[in-house]
């Protein structure tokens, strides 16, 4: 089952809301942002690149596994034409900081 075109529509309003205020969200938030586009199938290529961005400037206060929710989301959007750079980028973030915390994320 689908989205219908009034849940598509309804989805596009609500990313341009979001990516208006992105600087205001908390990663847990725009981790799960992430991950209910993604499980609901719908990569708006400007919402995510948004919140990768904003993921990868508040890099240093993510929790882990924010970091492993949003990477787990990069991995699908690296095969999106508008969403490989972003994507990248990220994963390259991601990697970044599990090198810095291996020894507390191991404790």
């Amino acid at each position: 089952m689908g989205l219908k075109v009034g849940h598509k529509e309804l989805l596009h309003k609500l990313a341009r809301l979001i990516e208006k205020e992105a600087q205001q969200y908390k990663p847990q938030e725009l981790a799960n942002i992430c991950w209910a586009y993604n499980r609901l199938n719908f990569m708006d290529a400007p919402l995510i690149s948004t919140v990768f961005r904003e993921v990868a400037r508040q890099a240093g206060s993510v929790r882990p596994v924010e970091l492993c929710q949003v990477a787990w989301v990069a991995s699908f959007a690296a095969h999106h034409p508008d969403l490989r750079q972003p994507a990248v980028f990220l994963l390259d973030v991601v990697a970044a900081q599990a090198a810095e915390r291996v020894h507390d994320i191991s404790r």
